[in-house]
């Protein structure tokens, strides 16, 4: 009777520990990163008064006859199922969606903790630190921005008041399109036979042209009957003619000035574009591509400078100035597309100190992928990838866990990694206190690598994992506890009962 006693004993010993876990767990309920710890009960050893038998002899088995001797609590177990996900305002705030921890180190790498915590935060000298000092743990970029996470992990540290120096513009990309319908024929909606007299000689204008010498079907045609050229959509004579007369309005109000200027109004279809470009101190120039049409499906590109700095044409260019380079020519084929072209290059001189000539090759694309020549508006859209200097201005970390900068020229470059562990067993971990775990034989060792890579999770900047306590079912767990402390303790004083009737047997 009194093993009844000592079990109910044991069954109070082991819901008390069952409360002081499940007590923890509602202490933790908002817990950055807290993982849900379950107790497990088992029974203890039993007593046997009768082992089993096997039928024999005619006769049937036996059972075994045992009485158990209490309970306990026999391990517990952290359950590491996703917590909910909270924004916050803080770049710096990391959390992990999917499997996984952060690295942090007290000693620069030499023992490491792991943490589902990600509230982190970088200290006077540019450490990515927890709330504890410890170090995070990831890769860091060189000069070029370049990060090498094959290398063994290191502190992630981000120099304050980092800055990026210039980057000179090498190449000039020019995408959009220019408007195949548009010619001189249907500027000035000259009809076949109309005629243009310069200087009392008549040239026409014919869709198809038969005789180059008196006939014309473009605005370049045009211009070299006239004895001058096309320069922005305008054609130029010099010497001046004595006279210009047309058979359409239209086309004799734009010959007109050429009389006394040498220049006519537009004739020609023509199209420009500015792009700023960058020196190697980063000082901004602006450089001026111009498109006008020569033929059908050919354009003749030229560029200018419209700020002082010369412009020079380099081998791969038709005629070379100081302020401007060009013409040179770009055909496209039926459909619109860009026929292959090889990438001209011309050359910059500042004149203030940064690197003379620098080469900038325009890279207009190629097929549909680029620059067009379609029936349809005009259009441009230029870019390069020069840059001024900048100042870090502010972080972010994407889903890979880069550490993304953002500098006041608008550039933005990877900083640092940030590394991530995998366990083949993450409840084989041991709770070290302040959200930190240490690895143990029955953990393994933690595979450090990089984010969304051989099974680790996805890195959410601005975010923090909430505790994954529920406290709905703590609370029911608590009074299933308190039951069953009660229960065990009913058993205690049933049985102090029961030997109270035997004590009084003898009276």
């Amino acid at each position: 009777m009194v093993q009844s006693m000592y079990a109910g004993v044991l069954g109070i010993q082991a819901h008390q520990k069952a409360m002081d876990i499940e007590g923890n767990n509602v202490a933790n309920v908002n817990t950055i990163g807290y993982k849900y710890t379950r107790g497990n009960f088992s029974e203890m050893l039993n007593q046997t008064f009768q082992s089993g038998s096997a039928p024999a002899d005619g006769m049937g088995g036996t059972n075994p006859t045992q009485v158990g001797l209490g309970s306990e609590v026999g391990s517990s177990i952290r359950i590491f199922k996703q917590g909910a996900l909270e924004s916050t305002d803080k770049s710096t705030d990391l959390a992990i969606s999917g499997d996984g921890f952060f690295v942090v180190s007290p000693d620069g790498g030499n023992s490491n903790y792991y943490t589902r915590a990600g509230n982190f935060d970088f200290d006077v000298a540019g450490n990515l630190v927890d709330p504890s000092g410890n170090k995070v743990m990831g890769w860091n970029s060189d000069s070029s921005f370049a990060i090498d996470n094959t290398l063994k992990p290191e502190p992630v540290q981000i120099t304050p008041f980092k800055n990026i120096s210039a980057n000179q513009t090498s190449i000039l990309n020019i995408q959009g399109n220019l408007n195949s319908e548009d010619s001189i024929g249907s500027k000035f909606n000259l009809q076949d036979g109309e005629s243009v007299t310069v200087a009392g000689t008549v040239y026409t204008f014919r869709d198809v042209v038969a005789d180059p010498a008196t006939e014309f079907n473009s605005a370049a045609e045009l211009a070299t009957l006239m004895g001058g050229n096309v320069v922005d959509g305008k054609i130029v004579v010099d010497p001046a003619p004595a006279s210009v007369s047309s058979t359409n309005t239209a086309l004799q109000t734009a010959l007109t000035p050429v009389i006394t200027n040498g220049t006519t109004s537009t004739v020609a279809p023509y199209w420009a574009t500015s792009v700023d470009v960058y020196d190697s101190l980063g000082e901004k120039h602006v450089i001026q591509v111009k498109f006008n049409k020569t033929a059908d499906q050919t354009w003749q590109i030229s560029a200018e400078s419209k700020a002082p700095v010369d412009i020079s044409a380099d081998k791969n260019a038709i005629t070379a100035g100081t302020t401007a380079i060009g013409p040179f020519d770009v055909t496209f084929n039926a459909d619109g597309s860009l026929k292959a072209n090889g990438l001209p290059t011309f050359a910059i001189n500042p004149n203030n100190g940064a690197s003379p000539d620098q080469a900038i090759s325009l890279d207009l694309g190629s097929g549909f992928d680029g620059l067009t020549s379609l029936a349809k508006a005009y259009s441009s859209e230029p870019s390069q990838d020069g840059y001024a200097s900048g100042s870090l201005e502010d972080m972010s970390v994407d889903a890979d866990g880069f550490v993304i900068g953002v500098f006041s020229n608008g550039i933005r470059q990877k900083l640092a990694q940030v590394g991530m562990a995998r366990f083949n067993n993450n409840e084989g971990l041991e709770a070290m206190g302040g959200n930190l775990f240490s690895a143990t034989r029955s953990s393994g060792e933690g595979n450090v690598g990089v984010a969304n890579v051989g099974g680790r999770g996805l890195i959410a900047g601005s975010t923090l994992e909430m505790s994954n306590a529920d406290l709905s079912k703590s609370l029911t767990q608590l009074i299933v506890i308190q039951r069953g402390f009660q229960a065990s303790s009913k058993t205690i004083t049933t049985t102090d009962t029961m030997l109270d009737t035997l004590m009084q047997m003898k009276r």
